[in-house]
């Protein structure tokens, strides 16, 4: 069942309404028991599940890092790139809003967690008209290996959105874990000379994402999105300027900061 959110839309964009309205129909469906739908989203058909904060976001205000991808768009329309990587790709949004927008464009998508993959195949699936885009169930990283991963939990629910590599002494007692697997990133692309754009998004690995990436990046032009968490900020901004990156914008909202960087 595809269903329009127009009436929703429209309250949550008063003010008054902005919290208010989906309080009460979140109140109301967790009565019924649903929690899953199929919603039309930019001219996409997309599964969304009201227990993560990402789909409330679409479901209740039919927006999703519209600025990000705005900026993304506009650089894809410049810059003519050979191909599209969406690296920590979740649910497959980016790889499907681009994936429509530019049929030609080869994408590329990473997704490690198996439940998001899933939900990622059955978006490509309620989107059969999206041809070019190739996902692949495993992460990215600086070397093949099966890595612990860690989640929120909350009312017994896994939240697929946000799922990080667990680090060393971590304290995981109240989280959920689970193991994935990745290879190394320079041994997913035997290409010279083009022009690659990456979207990396991997809630703190990003610096062994970009390791794993040396030979792409020194054999090809480079445009990049890329989440930086605050802590890792220095150490990835040098090691980007060092392999001769320049940054050129940034975009924050919902708390976390979106880093552009060129290598033309």
């Amino acid at each position: 069942m595809i269903i329009k959110m127009n009436l929703i839309n429209y309250l949550t964009k008063i003010k008054i309404f902005k919290k208010i309205v989906p309080s009460l129909v979140k109140r109301f469906l967790k009565i019924l028991g649903k929690h899953i739908f199929i919603q039309k989203y930019k001219g996409l058909n997309l599964k969304l599940n009201l227990h993560e904060p990402m789909d409330q976001m679409i479901f209740f205000h039919d927006i999703y890092e519209d600025e990000q991808i705005s900026f993304l768009t506009k650089k894809i329309q410049q810059l003519n790139p050979h191909m599209f990587v969406d690296i920590g790709a979740n649910s497959g949004i980016y790889s499907l809003l681009i994936g429509k927008k530019f049929p030609k464009l080869k994408v590329i998508a990473f997704e490690p967690v198996k439940e998001t993959f899933l939900k990622f195949q059955k978006n490509i699936f309620l989107n059969k008209k999206i041809k070019n885009i190739t996902e692949h169930n495993y992460g990215l990283s600086n070397k093949e290996q099966n890595l612990k991963m860690k989640a929120k939990l909350r009312n017994g629910y896994i939240q697929q959105g946000g799922f990080g590599i667990v680090e060393k002494n971590e304290n995981t007692s109240s989280l959920h874990t689970e193991f994935a697997f990745f290879k190394k990133g320079d041994n997913q692309f035997n290409v010279k000379n083009k022009i690659i754009f990456f979207k990396i998004d991997v809630e703190g690995h990003e610096l062994n994402v970009l390791k794993g990436l040396l030979k792409t990046v020194s054999r090809n032009k480079i445009f990049m999105q890329i989440e930086i968490f605050d802590q890792h900020f220095k150490k990835t901004n040098i090691f980007l300027i060092k392999n001769s990156f320049k940054q050129i914008s940034k975009i924050y909202s919902d708390g976390k900061t979106d880093y552009y960087y060129q290598k033309i």
